[in-house]
């Protein structure tokens, strides 16, 4: 037997998670690659100010940002830049 309709639902989710992984990035982390794209020098608070969104979850929505190389923070905190590598 090929499965039936355990097998239909399974791949069904493995395709959506395959999806969602190639695509990389959610709606918020694409809103802050817009946002840095526009201001290399932003900061997360500031980020979270423009998102109305806690400090905490922009760093959340920033470290896979990172992680996967779309962005680098290059410099300080304070005095640095974003600087966009994937151009997704």
């Amino acid at each position: 037997m090929d499965g039936g309709i355990g097998a239909g639902i399974n791949g069904g989710i493995k395709d959506g998670i395959k999806d969602g992984i190639k695509d990389g990035i959610n709606s918020i982390q694409q809103k802050i690659l817009d946002i840095i794209r526009e201001t290399p020098d932003i900061t997360a608070k500031s980020l979270s100010e423009i998102l109305k969104i806690n400090l905490r979850n922009v760093e959340k929505n920033l470290k896979p940002l990172k992680d996967n190389n779309f962005i680098r923070r290059v410099g300080s905190r304070k005095t640095g830049y974003w600087q966009i590598i994937n151009q997704s």
